[in-house]
């Protein structure tokens, strides 16, 4: 991650992830109808609770977002 998209602000990414994901939509359909399945997927409470599961989310979030100097 560069200095200068540290400092784009949430719905700046939102944004550009929101017209990425739509394009790869138009392109291969098929793959994100998937993606997004699995997405829901996964994110349903079962023998792990959905909160337990967004906090794993945050951590490794967090741990990419980490440099290495």
């Amino acid at each position: 991650m560069t200095e200068s998209n540290i400092r784009h602000s949430y719905s700046e990414r939102m944004r550009h992830i929101r017209n990425y994901t739509s394009k790869l939509s138009s392109a291969q359909p098929n793959v994100m109808t998937s993606f997004y399945a699995l997405s829901k997927a996964s994110s349903t409470s079962g023998v792990v609770d959905s909160k337990t599961k967004e906090l794993i989310a945050l951590a490794i979030a967090m741990a990419f977002s980490v440099t290495i100097a």
